[in-house]
């Protein structure tokens, strides 16, 4: 911390050392974007156990068709690296919120319910053991895979950490023979779910492939008869990796960095509450030709912003990029932010006929204080710190998210760990090498130790609608300002660097932007 600065007591202070928002808003420094790129191909739907899994209308929202006036194949799914690095800048690993000058907001399971209609209730998504024959397994699996005839020949697979992206695009449903047997089938369909999860609901740092630890479940779901497809909690899984990639991200700047999470939720997320940088859509109500024959194939809140409707911006908000997004987020007010986006009125305007029913199901677990899981990591869920969301008066204070989870079961204890390491003696580490660190699991191999150590956070999830926050009335709007007294003085609110001193600006020909103008009226 600079000399003569504290830390804000919602932060901690070795986190908050390298955090984005010190580096720019104490340190002086100009940050850099993230990289969030989805992916480029297009995948059509062989949608027959989708829905019984509960993931088909996320796969609806990411798969290929036409969009816009001219009726152009390509992918629905645009991710804004602005916007996404911009969000990121005000997320604080200490609450698991993003803070805001209007105060704390964050995603929670209700979000991803409407947004991605993803089901919260089911068995958390632990971490599974593979083996390490689990490439040769997957090769056999596949071989007799049923290819259109001028295809030829399989492609062996690389030697990779994890299932290859390109290998898994050999079996994507447009490439079945029309007399294909049900094993090729399901082998296309274990295929599809592997990239869903790899490349965009739990995008990881391995590159072009995905995480071996979802190849049981996408061969469970694949194999599995179409009465008895097994559900887990997809939309709590991914809910916790996204607060991991947040996590990661916020003490990151870096030119190569990357956002390894599900950017969908949070741009949709973004969207649907804040007017930065939202695109600009028709928002008459859902039609009919969004609603399909299944009861499973039906749209969300978020289907609004990625369907074939035409997306334009503003010619100013289109130049507009992310120094522009960080200080409209600086003079954020509480009547910019659309706190209660799935109220009654609300859906049935935009739905007259209706959501898919995991949206609207199982909403006593939208307030509970269960940790959230997925893979090894335990993730606090803190609703109680964001009840103005759901319509209710916001208590304080209330414990932080790294009061809520020993230093030894979460994994910010590594994060201390390392940072200490890095203060004390390896000055020359890297904030990559912390990253790669962190990822590592301390060196300890995968093997059923971790499971064991998973294993009373992943029992816990099973009665998460037992132990949820209890409201303590309904908002009204003077207690939010007692509230947002008490909270802007213990935190950090803005971002942009504040220029206390009316310093004469000498145009350069490297300025992209009138970075001055925003640090003066900080200031």
């Amino acid at each position: 911390m600079a000399a003569g600065l504290p830390t804000p007591e919602l932060l901690d202070a070795d986190i908050d050392s390298a955090h984005r928002s010190y580096l720019s808003a104490v340190e002086h420094r100009r940050l850099r974007t993230f990289q969030c790129r989805p992916p480029a191909e297009y995948l059509y739907l062989d949608n027959r156990w989708l829905g019984s899994a509960g993931l088909l209308t996320l796969a609806r929202l990411v798969e290929g068709g036409p969009v816009g006036r001219d009726g152009r194949d390509r992918s629905r799914m645009v991710i804004d690296p602005s916007l996404i690095t911009a969000l990121i800048d005000r997320w604080r690993p200490e609450t698991h919120t993003f803070h805001l000058p209007c105060g704390e907001i964050t995603p929670t399971l209700q979000d991803v319910s409407y947004l991605l209609g993803l089901p919260i209730v089911g068995e958390a998504v632990g971490l599974r053991v593979i083996g390490r024959t689990w490439m040769e397994d997957l090769e056999v699996r596949f071989a007799a895979f049923d290819r259109l005839d001028h295809l030829g020949a399989l492609e062996a697979h690389p030697s990779t950490r994890g299932p290859s992206k390109k290998w898994l695009l050999q079996f994507q449903a447009t490439n079945l023979h029309p007399d294909a047997d049900d094993e090729s089938v399901s082998r296309s369909f274990e295929a599809h779910l592997l990239w869903l999860f790899g490349f965009i609901m739990f995008k990881n740092g391995h590159g072009n492939t995905v995480d071996k630890i979802f190849m049981p479940y996408a061969r469970e779901i694949a194999d599995a008869d179409e009465d008895q497809v097994p559900t887990w909690s997809w939309g709590s899984a991914v809910l916790a990796a996204m607060y991991r990639g947040l996590c990661d991200a916020c003490i990151k700047d870096d030119d190569r960095a990357r956002f390894q999470s599900c950017a969908l939720l949070l741009q949709l997320w973004s969207y649907e509450r804040l007017a930065v940088g939202r695109p600009i859509v028709d928002h008459s109500p859902y039609e009919l030709q969004y609603y399909g024959d299944l009861e499973d194939d039906r749209p969300t809140i978020g289907t609004l912003w990625v369907c074939p409707r035409e997306r334009t911006w503003t010619n100013e908000q289109a130049r507009r990029t992310y120094p522009n997004f960080v200080a409209e987020l600086d003079r954020l007010k509480a009547d910019d932010v659309v706190w209660e986006p799935y109220s009654p009125q609300a859906v049935a305007t935009r739905a007259p006929y209706g959501l898919l029913s995991w949206c609207t199901s199982n909403s006593g677990l939208r307030l509970t204080k269960t940790c959230l899981v997925y893979d090894i990591y335990v993730e606090a869920h803190c609703p109680d710190r964001v009840m103005r969301q759901f319509g209710y008066q916001q208590p304080f204070p209330v414990p932080r998210a790294l009061d809520r989870i020993s230093r030894g079961d979460h994994r910010y204890f590594t994060i201390h760990k390392i940072l200490d390491l890095k203060s004390k003696v390896f000055h020359s580490v890297t904030e990559d090498v912390i990253f790669q660190c962190r990822l590592s699991r301390l060196g300890q191999p995968c093997s059923s130790t971790w499971v064991q150590k998973l294993k009373p956070y992943v029992d816990a999830w099973d009665e998460a609608d037992e132990d949820v926050f209890e409201p303590i009335g309904d908002r009204t709007d003077e207690w939010y300002q007692h509230f947002l007294t008490w909270y802007q003085a213990r935190t950090r609110i803005r971002v942009t660097y504040a220029e206390t001193q009316q310093v004469a600006h000498e145009a350069m020909s490297t300025d992209t932007y009138t970075r001055h103008r925003d640090e003066a009226l900080a200031g």
